[in-house]
C-alpha cells in the first residue's frame, strides 16, 4: 500500500501513541487533517468494525484524507476512494449544518468527481459526527437521504486503486462562458466556487437598489451573474440581462433565450427596451458603459421603478477613453454612495487563467513586476517573422489547422472611406478586444508587430496616431487574458519584443543557471585561482571557460568531470536542483576549510564562529 492510502485498521492503531501518530500523519502527508475530522473518522472505523470484527474486508483500506483540488477552485475532500467501477466521497461534519450549504457542496464535489470517468460511479456522503448520522446524497432530486452504516458499507466495493483521480482533472474542461457554451450552462455542467458562492448570495441577498460586483478578468463574474439570473427569474422575478457589448453571433443570443427564463439582450438594444418592465436589471461588464445608458439606469434605479440594478465591473477592461472618464467602478466603490450601493468584492481567484498564463501574462504587461513566482510556461509559444506575408501564411494555417483564435486590438477604420485605419489589424480576420470580451478560447493567437513596446519601467505601451479612439493597451490586455490553453504569440517585425518574450519565457532557467554560474565563479575566487590557473589545470580552453563561468551551463561531460576533478568535489557539486547551489563565498570557504579535519577540530570551529559572531553582535 502506497504512502496516503490510509488502511482504516492501521489508522486506529496508530493513534495509541501521540508520537507514534505524529510519525504516522506525516509520512501518509495528512498533518492537515483536523482533530474533529480524525473523531470523525474513528466513529466511522467502529461502525464498521461492529460489521466485520476480523477487519478482512477490503472495504477497511484505500482511503485518501484530506485530499485538495486546486485547479478551477479550491475543493477539499474530507475522504475520498476509488476503485475500478466506482468513487466514495464522505464529508465529515462536526455538527448538523444547514442542508443547503451541505448540498451546495455535494453537488460541487458531484461535478468535479462525475468528470473523472463515465465509466465510474460516484457516490456522496456526509457524516455528522455528533449525532453520527449518516447520509446519502441523491444526486437525481439533489437531496440529502438518512442511511444506515450497513448501506454504507455495502455501497463500498472490496477493490480500490491507489490513485488519486482529481489529479488527473484537466482545469480547462470546467471553465466555462456562458456567452461561448450557452447550452453547457442551462445543462448545468458548471459549478461554482466557494468565493463565487458567496458572491452570488450577496447579490441575491442584498435590499440595496445597486449591487455592484468586482472581479479581475478570469474571476467568472459573467458566470456569477448567469446563475443570479437563473435563480431569481425560476423564482418568479422578471429578469432583463444587458450584455455591455456587442454579440454578432445571432444564434447565441436565440440559444440563451430560448432556454432562459430571463430576457437577454446585448447593449445595441439598450434604447429599444423600457428597464422599468422588469424587476432586476443585470449589466455584465458594465465598465463599458456610455455616459447617457448609465444616467438611463441611475433615472429608473433612484426612484425605486426597479427592485434592484446589479452591475459587475472590472475598470482594468474599459476600451475608450470616455468609459475610463464615467468610471462606472469607482462610482460603485465610492464611500458617499454606501448607503445605496452594496459593493461586493471577494472574487480572487482566476478560475479562467491558471497560474502560469497568469503569471506570463503579468511579467509581459509589466517585466519589473515584483512578487511573482519563478515558472516554467510550457503553455506559452512564441514564433518570429521578419516576412509579413510569411507570418500572414503561418496565422491563418494556425486558424484553420490546428484550431487557433487569432485575437487584435481593436483598429479604428477610416470614416466613409476617407482617411486611413488607424492602428489597423495585421491579420484581417482577426477578432477584436469589443468582439471577444466575456468570451474564453482554448487556443489563443497574437499578431504582435512593430507597434508595441515596453518603456523604460518595463511596461507594455502601444504609441498610438491622433484619431484613435480606443484604449490600444487595454485592448491588449483584453485579447491576451481570453485564452484558456494555449498562447501563440506571432510576432512580426520587432526584434526587441522578440528578445523580451524569450527572456519571459526562459526566466527560470536563466535564474537556474545563473545561480549555477555564480557558484563556479565563487569556488574559483575562495580558492584563490585565476581563469588561467583552471583553464591550464582541467585543459579546458580559456575562452569556453570563460563562457561557462558566465553561462552556468557546463554542455561537455568530459569538461565536467574535469572541473570536479580539479577542485576535488563531485560533479554534482556543479549540478542537480539550483536551490542546493545557491552558497554564499562563506559557505564554501568554510566547507573548504573543514576538508580533512577530525570531528573534535571541526567542532571547535564551529564554536569559534559562534564566539566571534556573538561578540561582533554586541
Amino acid at each position: 500500500m502506497k504512502s496516503g492510502v490510509i488502511n482504516l485498521v492501521s489508522f486506529m492503531e496508530s493513534q495509541i501513541d501521540d508520537e507514534i501518530f505524529r510519525y504516522y500523519k506525516k509520512i501518509n502527508h495528512i498533518e492537515e487533517v483536523k482533530d474533529t475530522e480524525i473523531e470523525a473518522i474513528n466513529k466511522i472505523f467502529a461502525k464498521f468494525k461492529e460489521l466485520e470484527p476480523s477487519y478482512m474486508s477490503g472495504a477497511f483500506s484505500g482511503y485518501f484524507l484530506g485530499v485538495k483540488y486546486t485547479g478551477v477552485g479550491s475543493e477539499e475532500f474530507d475522504i475520498l476512494r476509488f476503485s475500478n467501477q466506482k468513487i466514495i466521497n464522505i464529508e465529515l461534519k462536526s455538527t448538523q449544518k444547514n442542508e443547503v450549504e451541505v448540498l451546495r457542496q455535494l453537488k460541487r464535489h458531484s461535478y468535479l468527481l462525475n468528470s473523472i470517468s463515465s465509466e465510474m460511479e460516484v457516490s456522496l456522503y456526509t457524516f455528522v459526527s455528533e449525532t453520527e448520522t449518516l447520509y446519502k446524497f441523491d444526486e437525481v432530486n439533489e437531496q440529502l437521504i438518512q442511511i444506515s452504516f450497513e448501506q454504507l458499507f455495502s455501497d463500498i466495493p472490496l477493490d480500490f486503486i491507489e490513485y488519486n483521480y482529481l489529479e488527473s482533472l484537466v482545469d480547462t474542461s470546467f471553465i466555462i462562458s456562458p456567452y461561448s457554451e450557452p447550452d453547457r450552462f442551462f445543462k448545468n455542467q458548471y459549478f461554482l466556487n466557494n468565493e463565487q458562492e458567496q458572491a452570488k448570495k450577496k447579490l441575491i441577498e442584498s435590499s440595496k437598489g445597486y449591487v455592484g460586483l468586482k472581479g479581475a478578468a478570469g474571476t467568472g463574474k459573467s458566470l456569477i451573474l448567469f446563475d443570479v439570473a437563473k435563480e431569481l427569474s425560476n423564482s418568479g422575478k422578471k429578469v432583463l440581462f444587458i450584455f455591455c457589448s456587442a454579440i454578432y453571433d445571432s444564434d447565441t443570443i436565440q440559444k440563451i433565450n430560448e432556454q432562459s427564463s430571463f430576457q437577454f439582450i446585448d447593449i445595441r438594444e439598450f434604447n429599444s427596451v423600457l428597464l422599468n418592465n422588469y424587476d432586476i436589471v443585470i449589466i455584465d461588464e458594465s465598465q463599458r458603459l456610455r455616459l447617457e445608458q448609465w444616467d438611463k439606469l441611475v433615472k429608473i434605479a433612484n426612484p425605486g421603478e426597479i427592485d434592484k440594478l446589479i452591475l459587475s465591473v472590472d475598470s482594468a477592461q474599459t476600451l475608450r477613453p470616455e468609459e475610463k472618464d464615467l468610471d462606472i467602478q469607482g462610482i460603485l466603490s465610492d464611500e458617499k454612495y454606501k448607503d445605496a450601493v452594496e459593493y461586493v468584492d471577494c472574487l480572487t481567484e482566476r478560475v479562467r487563467t491558471d497560474i502560469e498564463l497568469s503569471t506570463f501574462i503579468r511579467k509581459f504587461f509589466n517585466t519589473q513586476e515584483k512578487d511573482l513566482s519563478v515558472l516554467d510556461f510550457p503553455k506559452v509559444n512564441a514564433v518570429y517573422f521578419e516576412h509579413e506575408y510569411d507570418a500572414w501564411v503561418f496565422i491563418r494555417s494556425c486558424i484553420h489547422n490546428e484550431g487557433y483564435i487569432s485575437i487584435e486590438m481593436p483598429e479604428k477604420r477610416a470614416w466613409l472611406g476617407n482617411g486611413q485605419t488607424k492602428l489597423p489589424k495585421f491579420y484581417r480576420d482577426s477578432l477584436d478586444a469589443f468582439t471577444v470580451i466575456g468570451r474564453e478560447y482554448d487556443k489563443v493567437l497574437l499578431p504582435l508587430t512593430d507597434r508595441i513596446t515596453h518603456n523604460v519601467d518595463g511596461k507594455i505601451v502601444v504609441p498610438i496616431e491622433w484619431g484613435y479612439r480606443y484604449l490600444a493597451e487595454n485592448g491588449l490586455f483584453q485579447a491576451i487574458t481570453r485564452v484558456k490553453n494555449q498562447l501563440l504569440l506571432v510576432v512580426i517585425k520587432n526584434k526587441a519584443l522578440f528578445k523580451t518574450i524569450q527572456e519571459i519565457l526562459t526566466w527560470k532557467a536563466f535564474r537556474d543557471t545563473q545561480r549555477i554560474a555564480k557558484r563556479i565563479r565563487a569556488i574559483r575566487e575562495v580558492h584563490s585561482f585565476d581563469i588561467e590557473d583552471v583553464s591550464g589545470g582541467t585543459g579546458i580552453p580559456y575562452e569556453k571557460y570563460i563562457e561557462i563561468e558566465n553561462s552556468g551551463k557546463i554542455n561537455n561531460t568530459k569538461w565536467l568531470n574535469k572541473l570536479a576533478k580539479f577542485y576535488q568535489v563531485p560533479p554534482q557539486y556543479f549540478e542537480g536542483e539550483a536551490s542546493e547551489l545557491d552558497y554564499s563565498k562563506i559557505d564554501l570557504i568554510y566547507k573548504k576549510r573543514l576538508e580533512g579535519l577530525s570531528k573534535e577540530q571541526k567542532i571547535e570551529i564551529e564554536q569559534d564562529i559562534i564566539d566571534y559572531i556573538d561578540q561582533w553582535g554586541r
